[in-house]
């Protein structure tokens, strides 16, 4: 069994690759074999039963190693994979990946993290089914299973039973993972580890209260570097792996049944089974303190920051400081060199020039030195600079800013939103710079760089000699630095690159290895590996020398700790994290040991416009970041909400009046378009008193805000008015006026006397009914209805039938002319029809005048017709068989007034002589007791050819 992972405090050669978020591993123990490298970045392996001091040197140089039951897989210091084999032990076969950071290998597979953060696999069946779906930091591989860690701090483990260890293990943000055969543990970033045994079952317990800073598991059981540098260990921790050592340590490796340390001193120490290493062995002894943690090029002149925070420079005009100031960063001009020092405050020796004005007091976060001038950010985020100002290169206006660089005769800062400003000397267009957000910004002489946002590198200014045309278009950048006339960064990946005057190679910079720092002066370049060592290229009168003296980098114990990194926020804060004024945010990164350095983000920010919740990151490390861990990471959430909510009612109409004249659904609403408001403020509810009502409404939106009061009034009016109206009881002529006098009171809204009134009085035949109606101004209705009905003005009937009580004696069979005239009220004739029916029976016959009627005109069949004088006429006859009756004929107007006509039917008498031959009548008629004729017993004259 192999162990899977070896996680790292601290070691020198990996200080830089941490800050760089790459997990190189420098331990690793196996079934029957350990290998580290040494400070020198030498791999060393050995047998399990013989020490270190007899163990086989690797060909190369290496900053990271992993060791499996047949195999041994390291990365060298250009950041190529390989492995070498049992079978081929001294030819080292690199992996088709290109470069990596991360590395783990098992008998049948192996693992990397290349340089781009995705996952890279070959060999067996873990290989095949490795994840592809995000960035990755580092890589943890045993024979059945493995898990890589993401940049973003999750998880992905795959393999078998990889969907029992996602349910065991905590979903989070993790530090480091470590993966055996039997069982996976994980770093969380508060410290405190979790585990869990492959198969669901879960692992034993970590202790109680722990803080782990690094990790590794075994056989069924683990180990951890506890915040006290203490060795820490749970699980079957029988036989020999009780033996744990004491003292303080920096790195740790697992295998089967036996484990191994690094201490702070740099010796390696294994207990447990199946191991004869029990003795701390130093696996280095030379320069422990003499570790490079900045460097700076000036004019003709290298300057160095040891890890024991002294300075040493070289070249010409300047010396090293006289005295020990606890220096943290280091910054060249062209005669003088500037210090952060104990208290962040500037110390400066050599001679600026131009009146050697002394730097300001009080404490700094960064610094830049300028041929005579130099400028520096406070700790509250204003620009301080000092010394030579002819061409105002040093007036920068309030404000707070997170870098200040500063050249000849001009300088450059970048504000606190990101963009950049530039002060001084402009006749070649060095103090126009680009618009954009920047991270980095570096002045030379008469032209200058920043580094954008995006990564891409933007110069402007003198452009003579190349020096505003970066190479690599398409590169992406992490770190830049200009000298005086060229200018050079570090990409992505690590890898060097200088462009603009190169007369002595100072634009040539090395094409092999990785790189975390770099600085430019006037003829020369200098930077850091990513294994702590340092090198410089150009002008050799510049004391480039002294970054290559005592070079060997060695466990410094000088800074075990991480940078800190608190927000620095300023603004009102109102309710629910939400800012309700202008909002600073300024990152305060510190590390009383070594320099902190920026990782990523650590943007100053000034939102001066309402913001929706944003997450602000800074990710910061120093010399005592955790190898193979994200760096010190902050996150906050920014959210600025300055405009109260609106409050809004909402009613139906109202009619054109303003009233209502039933319950009133209200409906109160509320918006706010950043910080949002409450969900129950949006509700209905009604108002049904009668009157007006008054409505208010006003709501907090969640930074707290009030709205303004909104207010409505609904006017409501339910009942109807009381209505007063004298209506006609008794019969009406035909179109005769009548006056109503309506009238009517509403005490609420009152009366709407535009839309009240009545209905036209007898206008129409039979009309019998009259409606007056009174509206509040509400709409609510009051109404009064009376009958009656419509009559003709009936004349009487006209010649040849007489007035009054006659007894009209006709011959049967003979027709007679009904005639009659009707009038309206006005006296008008009425010219339309007005007949409605007749009825008529057999009566005894009454002892009235008799009036003979021998009438000899033209008759009709044609029913009512009226005649040229107005008048109206019927004809009618009697049958035969009707002969010396007696009969009350009844005529019908249209307004169902009745007239009738008594008629006595003598027989036909012919005038040859004898009466005629009777004409057999239908079935007798029967005479009915009031109102129209009931079915088949009455009938109208039509029905026989009586009338015509």
């Amino acid at each position: 069994m192999l162990a899977i992972i070896l996680s790292i405090v601290h070691l020198p050669s990996t200080a830089h690759a941490a800050a760089n978020g790459v997990g190189f591993v420098p331990l690793d123990a196996g079934v029957a074999r350990n290998c580290n490298i040494d400070a020198h970045n030498v791999l060393r392996c050995w047998r399990d039963d013989v020490q270190p001091s007899s163990g086989v040197a690797m060909e190369g140089r290496f900053i990271a190693v992993s060791v499996a039951v047949d195999r041994t897989c390291a990365i060298r210091t250009d950041g190529l994979g390989g492995c070498w084999s049992a079978a081929e032990p001294s030819v080292f076969r690199a992996l088709p990946f290109g470069p990596v950071i991360a590395i783990d290998a098992t008998s049948d597979d192996v693992c990397a993290v290349a340089s781009d953060g995705r996952l890279r696999c070959v060999g067996g069946e873990l290989s095949r089914h490795a994840p592809n779906k995000s960035r990755y930091a580092a890589v943890s591989v045993a024979p059945a299973h493995a898990c890589a860690l993401r940049i973003e701090g999750g998880l992905d483990c795959w393999g078998k039973d990889e969907h029992a260890l996602a349910d065991r293990l905590p979903h989070g943000h993790y530090l480091s993972v470590s993966v055996s055969e039997t069982d996976v543990c994980a770093i969380r970033v508060d410290g405190e580890v979790d585990c869990a045994r492959w198969g669901g079952v879960l692992s034993a317990a970590p202790p109680s209260g722990m803080r782990a800073l690094a990790i590794a598991a075994g056989s069924g059981y683990a180990c951890a570097i506890v915040d006290d540098g203490r060795i820490r260990c749970w699980g079957d921790v029988g036989g020999g792996l009780m033996r744990v050592p004491s003292g303080r340590f920096v790195a740790i490796g697992a295998s089967e049944k036996h484990a191994c340390v690094q201490s702070v001193d740099g010796e390696m120490q294994c207990w447990g089974n199946s191991t004869r290493l029990s003795q701390p062995v130093s696996s280095h002894q030379d320069h422990l303190s003499q570790a490079i943690l900045d460097i700076a090029a000036g004019e003709q002149k290298t300057c160095v920051l040891r890890s024991r925070a002294e300075v040493d420079c070289a070249g010409i005009g300047v010396d090293s400081p006289g005295t020990t100031e606890g220096h943290r960063s280091i910054a060249a001009g062209t005669a003088q060199v500037c210090s952060i020092a104990d208290g962040n405050r500037i110390v400066c020796w050599g001679s600026a020039g131009k009146g050697d004005e002394p730097p300001p007091e009080g404490p700094m976060r960064s610094l830049d030195a300028g041929a005579y001038n130099g400028c520096a950010i406070r700790s509250n985020g204003l620009v301080a600079c000092w010394g030579w100002d002819k061409y105002g290169q040093d007036d920068f206006a309030s404000g707070t800013y997170r870098d200040v660089a500063t050249g000849m005769n001009h300088s450059c800062a970048i504000r606190a939103d990101a963009s950049l400003v530039c002060r001084g000397y402009g006749a070649e267009g060095q103090t126009s710079p680009p618009a954009g957000g920047f991270r980095d910004v570096d002045v030379g002489e008469r032209h200058a760089c920043a580094l954008s946002d995006q990564g891409r590198i933007v110069c402007w200014g003198l452009g003579s000699e190349g020096q505003t045309t970066p190479s690599g278009a398409s590169v992406t950048y992490r770190a830049l630095a200009v000298g005086a006339f060229h200018a050079c960064a570090i990409s992505d990946v690590g890898r060097l690159a200088c462009w603009g005057r190169n007369n002595h190679g100072q634009a040539t910079p090395p094409s092999h290895g990785r790189y975390v720092s770099l600085s430019a002066g006037f003829a020369h370049s200098c930077a850091i590996r990513d294994d702590g060592q340092s090198v410089c290229w150009g002008d050799p009168a510049a004391g480039i020398h002294v970054a290559s003296k005592s070079m060997a980098m060695g466990v410094k114990a000088v800074d075990t700790t991480p940078p800190t990194v608190t927000p620095v926020i300023t603004g009102t804060l109102g309710e629910n994290g939400w800012y309700v004024s202008e909002v600073q945010l300024r990152w305060l990164i510190e590390d009383p040991e070594s320099p902190p350095r920026i990782y990523s983000g650590c943007r100053d920010v000034v939102l001066t416009q309402d913001t929706k919740p944003e997450d602000h990151v800074c990710m910061a490390v120093s010399d005592g970041s955790r190898p193979g861990f994200p760096p010190t990471t902050v996150q906050v959430v920014l959210k600025r909400d300055t405009v109260p909510p609106r409050a809004i009612i909402e009613t139906p109409a109202p009619n054109e009046a303003g009233w209502y004249n039933s319950t009133v659904g209200v409906r109160y609403t509320c918006f706010d378009e950043t910080s949002g408001v409450p969900s129950n403020c949006n509700v209905w509810t009604n108002a049904y008193e009668e009157g007006p009502t008054q409505l208010g409404h006003q709501v907090k939106d969640e930074a707290g805000h009030l709205s303004e009061y909104a207010q409505a009034t609904v006017w409501i009016d339910k009942t109807p008015p009381t209505i007063s109206a004298i209506l006609p009881t008794s019969p009406m002529i035909l179109n005769a006026s009548f006056d109503t006098q309506l009238s009517g009171t509403d005490a609420r809204s009152g009366v709407d006397w535009a839309r009240s009134g009545c209905t036209p009085i007898a206008t129409q035949i039979p009309s019998q009914e009259t409606t007056c109606r009174i509206y509040d101004r509400a709409g609510n209705l009051a109404a009064k209805t009376g009958g009656y009905a419509v009559l003709y003005d009936f004349e009487g009937f006209m010649g040849p039938l007489a007035k009054g009580e006659v007894l009209h004696e006709i011959e049967a069979t003979r027709y007679v002319p009904i005639i009659w005239k009707v009038r309206d009220a006005k006296g008008v004739l009425v010219a339309d029809k007005v007949f409605g029916w007749v009825e008529y029976g057999s009566i005894a016959c009454p002892a009235w005048p008799v009036a003979q009627l021998n009438w000899r005109g033209v008759t009709s069949s044609q029913g009512e017709y009226i005649l040229p004088d107005g008048s109206h006429r019927i004809d009618f006859r009697f049958y035969a068989d009707e002969a010396n009756k007696c009969f009350q004929v009844h005529y019908y107007l249209r307004d169902q007034t009745r007239h009738t006509v008594t008629f006595k039917v003598r027989p036909r008498q012919m005038t040859t002589g004898g009466p005629l031959r009777p004409i057999q009548s239908p079935t007798p008629i029967q005479r009915p007791v009031s109102g129209r004729p009931a079915p088949g017993a009455l009938r109208p004259a039509q029905s026989r050819p009586r009338a015509r």
